[in-house]
């Protein structure tokens, strides 16, 4: 028997870590099946990747770069919403070329997608009973020909909880009148079985009045898993010195900027259900000596071919902080607190990066307002 390893090409999982599983094509003459799709209610275009362990004589990698070495002959899916027994719409899996895939052994930049479309006003339903169905047929008429199927239901209930964009004075607290301060990102879980959550921060450089960058990016806070859900909150904390310090790494080395300005923070929040928890667990790297790894997969084919991959929901979340927010009255928020903005100005780590507030109605008496 020969192995190959699959690498997903296109799934992004929960973490931004790419997933390895084996597949072990072999001589008698049965398809192994890789599928992956996950569903999000917040989600407009909902892309599955269906395509073949390849396998032939020869040399293997040679054997990759081969546009359709991957592909089915014909492949024909739909997506079922059911209420109950009670069928209640259909949609139809369209293929589409996409030009994003990651350079490595198997043929690209190109890759063959299939998908199916919802609007907002008429979404996927997140109730905790209406199911969504996947049937693919492969192969149609043909000896291979195999039928594909797998189900799940939607993530109720995952929401960001801690800190609110409602409230006064500051979303985010990094810093004491001396000294540095967390922030806690509290998660109401709902049916997630993991959740995951990162910062998008953003800041803007400029040359005297004009704006020469906006600057971003990401900063992972973290995964918590089954065993830290039990409460029905996740709590992730945003470290105040990091916070800076990343800032600081992130700064363009630029004689010719003038001011900084802190754009915005984003918490993107995004939540695993059972299955595809199970399916991340089992497909995580192994120190093992003897690689031996259980499989997962809640996708059944016929024919008595093989099949591998994820048919499951995740739920993205995300609340904006921007530099500054009214509320009505006297009611604002803020990105920072006002200690966070002048560490951030005038502190050991930001310092001398030239950041300021421009925020007049707060900030216009502070020694670190823009001029």
């Amino acid at each position: 028997m020969t192995k190959y390893t699959f690498l997903s090409l296109i799934l992004v999982l929960f973490l931004n870590q790419s997933c390895k599983e084996e597949i072990d094509p072999s001589t008698d003459g049965k398809t192994t099946a890789v599928v992956y799709g996950l569903l999000d209610q917040n989600d407009t275009i909902h892309y599955i990747k269906i395509n073949r362990a390849f396998y032939g004589g020869g040399d293997a990698l040679s054997i990759a770069q081969i546009a359709d070495s991957s592909y089915f002959n014909s492949v024909k899916g739909t997506v079922k919403e059911y209420d109950g027994s009670t069928l209640k719409r259909t949609w139809e899996l369209r293929d589409t070329l996409v030009t994003n895939k990651e350079s490595g052994a198997f043929f690209g930049p190109e890759q063959v997608m299939y998908y199916f479309k919802t609007n907002k006003n008429e979404s996927l339903i997140a109730d905790g009973f209406t199911e969504y169905h996947l049937e693919v047929v492969v192969d149609e008429g043909l000896s291979s020909e195999s039928t594909i199927t797998g189900k799940t239901k939607l993530i109720t209930g995952f929401s960001i909880k801690d800190p609110k964009t409602q409230q006064d004075a500051g979303g985010f607290k990094f810093a004491e009148t001396s000294g540095f301060r967390n922030t806690d990102v509290r998660l109401n879980v709902g049916t997630s079985s993991a959740v995951e959550c990162k910062l998008l921060i953003e800041f803007e450089e400029f040359q005297g009045s004009s704006l020469k960058n906006t600057k971003s990016f990401e900063w992972t806070l973290g995964t918590v898993n089954e065993d830290g859900l039990s409460t029905g909150i996740a709590e992730l904390t945003a470290y105040g010195n990091t916070f800076y310090d990343l800032i600081k790494s992130n700064c363009s080395n630029d004689n010719s900027i003038t001011k900084r300005i802190l754009k915005s923070i984003t918490i993107i929040a995004t939540a695993a259900d059972e299955d595809f928890q199970k399916y991340i667990t089992v497909n995580k790297p192994t120190s093992s000596l003897t690689q031996n790894k259980p499989t997962f997969t809640n996708l059944t084919i016929t024919n008595d071919n093989r099949i591998v991959g994820i048919f499951a929901s995740r739920n993205t979340q995300s609340n904006v902080y921007l530099k500054w927010k009214y509320n009505g009255g006297s009611s604002y928020v803020r990105c920072i607190d006002l200690n966070s903005t002048k560490e951030l100005c005038l502190g050991t780590i930001t310092g001398t990066y030239l950041f300021c507030s421009d925020l007049t109605a707060f900030d216009a008496g502070e020694s670190f307002y823009c001029d």
